[in-house]
């Protein structure tokens, strides 16, 4: 009669601290990477596995979020990166210019460890969004290459709502 009572108790433990300890390395692996792509160092290897990236062709774009995806202890398949410029100068446009602020944002599937909590975490995900003023831009400093706003398409059920400079806290 106590079993069913202990194993559940047991097995949310579990799940709470694998969840806990994932959604800390979204939020920590979001910011280090944007504190980076401010000041212009835009990451590494633009080579991992991307899904349905929009514009393809940007390679500080490409380091972002390969940068987040190494960066995250959970399968790179399973995570998602979207990159945005929030106008913050007061010029009317939002993009790769000083004094404008980057917002990046990262999904990445939420999986029970346990799979006793399988139907309620495997349908959500982990998300962090972070913001932060350009430090350097290529109008201050020409040897930034410039970074155009994009991303990945968002993880199965989910959207990029919570990726707005105007959406509450994540």
């Amino acid at each position: 009669m106590v079993a069913p009572v202990l194993f559940l108790l047991l097995f949310g433990i579990i799940d709470f601290g694998v969840v806990y300890s994932r959604q800390l390395g979204v939020r920590t692996s979001t910011r280090e990477v944007t504190r980076k792509a401010v000041i212009g160092q835009f990451g590494g290897d633009p080579s991992c596995v991307m899904t349905g990236l929009t514009p393809s062709t940007n390679e500080p774009l490409k380091e972002i979020i390969c940068s987040v995806k190494s960066d995250i202890p959970i399968d790179a398949a399973d995570v998602r990166v979207q990159v945005m410029f929030v106008d913050s100068n007061g010029d009317g446009t939002a993009d790769h210019t000083h004094y404008d602020d980057l917002m990046v944002c990262t999904m990445a599937q939420m999986h029970s460890a346990t799979g006793f909590f399988g139907p309620v975490l495997n349908s959500n995900a982990h998300k962090a969004r972070l913001t932060m003023l350009l430090e350097k831009a290529p109008d201050i400093k020409p040897s930034i290459p410039t970074l155009v706003a994009g991303g990945e398409a968002p993880l199965t059920g989910q959207d990029w709502a919570f990726c707005s400079p105007s959406a509450g806290p994540v």
